[in-house]
């Protein structure tokens, strides 16, 4: 298969969002190619060894990915030399199905698989990884390359933005999305997924 075959693929697959969707760490907009087995492993280029996701090597949740190879092989998202991508599950954010384990196929499709018997816990699990301060931010961003708000009031503003804006352009109500504190900058971002109950000290709402 082809390079551009295997991204357009991929890119119809997830929507153009993010497939892993880690909590605090996501950027939602898929804009990377994660090979599940390298291409140094003979990892060549098809839908199954692809998944769409955000940030870059050190950012996001491809930057996630890269700082927790264990972790991430023990959810699909990279898979060892010895294993075939498309038999081997991912534990992928999909839009029939929210996070569950499936199994991709070299046609741009999914389908369920058993959850595994190891505990490995849902992806809000894993640790915010500690990105390199080489990597570049933004002005108004985080390190994980999130927009950052000043407080609680100004992220809920931006929410209902984009919310006005999706509802003008498209005449459907847009995906929820909650603010939340982030643990590495300490300012406020906005995710898909609903925030964990958090215990804040000398934060004005």
């Amino acid at each position: 298969m082809s390079e551009s075959r295997a991204r357009v693929l991929v890119r119809e697959r997830s929507g153009g969002h993010c497939e892993v969707r880690l909590y605090a760490v996501c950027q939602g907009q898929a804009t990377n190619w994660q090979h599940r087995k390298n291409r140094s492993q003979h990892g060549g280029w098809s839908a199954s060894n692809g998944i769409h996701v955000c940030g870059s090597g050190t950012t996001g949740c491809h930057g996630c990915i890269t700082e927790n190879p264990a972790a991430s092989a023990e959810r699909g998202w990279t898979v060892w030399s010895w294993q075939e991508p498309a038999e081997t599950a991912a534990l992928l954010h999909t839009v029939h199905y929210g996070h569950a384990y499936v199994l991709l196929d070299d046609a741009g499709c999914y389908a369920l698989a058993p959850w595994p018997e190891h505990p490995v816990g849902h992806p809000d699990d894993l640790p915010v990884p500690r990105f390199p301060v080489t990597a570049r931010v933004r002005k108004g961003a985080c390190i994980s390359g999130k927009v950052r708000y000043r407080n609680r009031n100004a992220a809920m503003g931006a929410i209902d933005t984009t919310r006005q804006r999706s509802l003008r352009a498209f005449g459907v109500e847009p995906q929820p999305l909650y603010p939340y504190r982030c643990p590495i900058c300490g300012g406020w971002h906005m995710t898909h997924h609903q925030p964990r109950p958090q215990r804040l000290t000398g934060e004005a709402s």
